[in-house]
């Protein structure tokens, strides 16, 4: 006999997991049951694109076992009062029909709690023989080589040289504005990597000296794998010399490459557009309402304002002919001017096209940085050809009427006394001088410019 109900979904079944780091690797949007230990648990934050978001906060944190480690987030703040007293025991937590979703920064496989996830008391007993918190030891201690053997997020220590360093910056933006990072390269016998300093960590470090990254996370994006040093739980002491480290591959101060004597062969992804002031990155697009004249709307942060107030910018791929090879590199605003020798407003893929040739200097992202011109003279700005020649006259400058209604009485009113007070100068002409009669096309452009120059 068959049931009356529906069948679950392959969604809506969710998988049971003895180990934690079996659960990264379950199927996207699927379903997952797991025993762990919350490791970290943030306080409600607020997003910085909240504006676009029907969600107002969220909260998240790590929880790890005696196999890895992962992060977890809840977009529902009422629900972090019940989690942060199951983190202050201690003990193993059951998380129940928890959603499995990727991180579109990192890449990586994360758990998030949901309203119908239940988060409760384990009976399991989970021993944490890698964790700082244990009564043993701390994270097993790895080479740099290895870490591509590891999990996501997992902790680990390393013995390592640092061999450069960065400046430190502060975060402007983000949930985690006002921190301070720094990042250096350590390096070992086998490899080297990239380590960000977050806050406290960034004095404890010192160049070309050796020292002990305890508890340090792994961070992972595509293929490239580095380490930072999480919230808490993280410790830098200094260890014995290591004077055998392996070739520095890993820099922080890109060398850009040169392409000599390119010819742009084509353009694509071109646009020219208004610059949101507000946001500074969304583009302003033109409000076809009448209540607004000459207002646009930011496709990003849907903020209302003037189009004359906002600044032009543009955006091209490029695909550049060298010598002996083809190149697509991406421009901005400023390259692209640079390249045609003219302003934004006056920037078409035509003149981009024409454009001499030049020298390219790009970085590994395929993204121009500069160009240079040996012989530095000045393209000249040309428009481009056209079967069909405009006929339609030029507007008048300098007049500014409020209303389209004041616009057409202006026209008409100055149109009809241009022509009775030409057909008036011919009659005169033909009578008295018998001279050749004008246009009145040139005698309204002659009556007309000692008005513009009043106004």
């Amino acid at each position: 006999m068959n049931s009356p109900y529906p069948l679950p979904s392959k969604a809506q079944i969710a998988t049971d997991y003895e180990r934690l780091c079996d659960v990264p690797y379950s199927p996207i949007a699927y379903r997952a049951n797991f025993h762990a230990v919350i490791d970290t648990l943030s306080e409600v934050k607020q997003p910085a694109n909240s504006f676009q978001t029907r969600t107002s906060c969220y909260f998240d944190g790590y929880v790890i076992d005696d196999t890895s480690r992962m992060r977890f987030v809840c977009f529902n703040a009422q629900k972090r009062a019940s989690i942060a007293q199951l983190a202050q025991a201690g003990e193993a937590v059951a998380f129940a029909n928890v959603l499995m979703k990727k991180n579109r920064s990192t890449n990586a496989v994360e758990a998030q709690i949901q309203d119908n996830t239940t988060v409760a008391k384990s009976p399991k007993k989970i021993d944490l023989p890698n964790h700082v918190h244990s009564k043993t030891n701390v994270p097993k201690q790895i080479t740099i080589s290895q870490l591509t053997d590891e999990a996501p997020d997992q902790l680990v220590t390393v013995d390592a040289k640092v061999v450069e360093m960065s400046e430190t910056t502060t975060l402007s933006t983000g949930s985690r504005a006002g921190s301070r990072i720094k990042k250096v390269v350590i390096s070992d016998s086998t490899a080297s990597c990239v380590l960000t300093l977050w806050n406290d960590f960034i004095q404890t470090v010192q160049l070309n000296q050796s020292y002990t990254f305890h508890s340090m996370a792994i961070k992972t994006f595509g293929d490239i794998r580095s380490l930072y040093t999480p919230q808490r739980n993280a410790a830098i002491t200094p260890c014995t010399e290591i004077s055998d480290v392996s070739p520095n591959t890993v820099t922080l101060t890109e060398k850009p490459t040169t392409a000599e004597n390119v010819s742009i062969a084509s353009v694509s992804d071109y646009v020219n557009y208004h610059l949101c002031p507000a946001c500074n990155s969304g583009r302003i697009t033109e409000v076809q309402n009448h209540l607004f004249p000459g207002a646009g709307r930011c496709s990003s942060c849907s903020t209302l304002t003037l189009m004359k107030n906002c600044q032009r910018s543009a955006y091209a791929l490029l695909t550049l002919s060298a010598e002996t090879s083809k190149l697509i590199l991406s421009a901005d605003a400023s390259i692209l001017t640079a390249i045609a020798q003219c302003p934004i407003p006056s920037l078409t893929e035509w003149a981009l096209l024409n454009a001499p040739a030049f020298d390219v200097i790009y970085t590994r992202n395929k993204k121009i940085v500069r160009i240079e011109r040996n012989d530095g003279a000045s393209a000249a700005i040309t428009t481009p050809p056209s079967s069909t020649a405009s006929s339609a006259p030029a507007p008048a400058e300098n007049i500014t009427p409020s209303k389209p209604n004041q616009t057409r009485r202006i026209a008409q009113s100055t149109a009809t006394r241009s022509l009775s007070e030409a057909l008036l100068a011919a009659d005169v002409s033909q009578a008295v001088n018998k001279t050749p009669v004008e246009s009145p096309s040139s005698l309204t452009q002659k009556r007309q410019a000692p008005k513009n120059r009043k106004k």
